[in-house]
């Protein structure tokens, strides 16, 4: 048995190395997660996807992941989660897609159905008047524009299990992007951490929301955002010293595993990450927002060259100059959209129109729904209806 799940786990090497460069270690990555090519690994700036893969085939510990579906190709691609102190994952073949056309469909082996884990246990779950409770049950994370602003244009929705429920059966998925399990906060008010990483300079935030999280009266958007809420909805957050540790003991882990998985000749360039803590002392990795390298054999000498130890300073000037310019922003928290419309409802609408001719009274056609009384008498004089 343990001969035959061995087989089926998917190997493949990280990037290939030039020529004179050691060989690279095997990783239980799957195949196409990151470019062989040098020069688009450092093009690239958006890894939302691909970074729970680059964890679980490092096997990062100490770094706890809530349950995270990942889509691309508009199709769930991986599900991680964290269990028994290790990463684990879940793939496609695996995890059951809901289809509201097909129910009560007996599958031939056992699958994660996914509107179960993320709509129906949270159905289920007793109603508690504690002030922790959001209501909210998933938290999706996507770009508008992954190739060009990857890491400009990131949006965060904040689900209800109506909300999840929607998105798994009904609304596309263009844009893939994750959907993870909302970590439900350990205080009153929401507070999550986000981590700016550089070779020379790391800086943790927190932030705090300013409303109470059980606040019915306001949008999830507005009472669960952090750092992707409007300037008046949160206000900066004493860091605990004991969460700080945590904070930076697991972006060293983390590191250390985007090190290991890349070329040796890439060095990372800026990486910001997103944390949130929970009961129990438990601090959970959320996502990774930006990940930007940078191609480290450019300013090496040249053989033959006199040997110096370190960074050149026209190197480190310009390793510097292109970390404090163009920094990537953070992603931004908008309404979870509606599914879209079927039957009469999706037809296109006419607005207001003449009773006799059926023409348009307003200008813009179908798209204006009110009429000045201008329009109605320059209608009324033109066709003389």
């Amino acid at each position: 048995m343990q001969q035959k799940q061995n087989q089926s786990r998917r190997k493949c090497v990280a990037p290939r190395p030039l020529s004179g460069e050691p060989q690279e270690e095997l990783l239980p990555m799957r195949q196409h997660s990151l470019p062989h090519d040098v020069n688009h690994l450092c093009k690239r700036v958006s890894w939302l996807e691909n970074f729970y893969e680059i964890l679980y085939a490092c096997q990062v510990e100490g770094v706890e992941i809530p349950f995270t579906v990942v889509y691309q190709y508009c199709r769930p691609y991986a599900a991680y989660l964290s269990e028994d102190g290790q990463l684990r994952k879940i793939e496609s073949k695996d995890l059951e897609v809901p289809n509201p056309a097909m129910k009560n469909v007996q599958h031939s082996h056992q699958s994660t159905n996914l509107l179960v884990e993320f709509a129906e246990k949270a159905a289920n779950k007793k109603s508690t008047l504690h002030k922790c409770d959001t209501g909210v049950e998933a938290m999706r994370v996507f770009s508008r524009d992954a190739i060009l602003q990857g890491d400009k244009d990131l949006v965060v929705e904040y689900q209800t299990p109506e909300d999840a429920q929607n998105y798994l059966l009904y609304r596309p998925k263009e844009q893939n992007g994750i959907i993870q399990r909302f970590v439900q906060p350990s205080t009153p008010k929401v507070v999550s951490y986000r981590v700016y990483w550089t070779p020379y300079h790391m800086q943790v935030e927190a932030v705090c929301n300013n409303y109470l999280a059980d606040a019915a009266e306001l949008p999830v958007e507005r009472r669960c955002c952090t750092f992707d809420g409007h300037q008046n909805d949160v206000s900066g957050y004493a860091l605990n010293h004991a969460v700080e540790k945590k904070i930076n003991d697991a972006t060293g882990k983390i590191v250390t595993a985007v090190k290991r998985i890349m070329p040796k000749r890439v060095d990372i360039q800026v990486m910001m990450l997103h944390f949130k803590a929970s009961s129990g002392g438990k601090l959970w990795f959320l996502y990774c927002s930006s990940l930007r390298l940078l191609d480290g054999s450019e300013g090496r000498p040249v053989p033959g060259a006199k040997l110096q130890i370190g960074l050149t300073d026209g190197e480190m000037k310009r390793r510097l100059y292109a970390v404090t310019t163009d920094r990537p922003r953070t992603a931004r928290a908008e309404e979870p959209q509606l599914p879209p419309a079927k039957g009469r409802a999706a037809q296109k609408r006419k607005g207001r129109v003449c009773i006799l001719s059926g023409t348009s009274l307003g200008k813009d056609g179908h798209l204006k729904y009110t009429a000045t009384f201008q329009d109605v008498m320059l209608h009324f004089l033109w066709h003389g209806e």
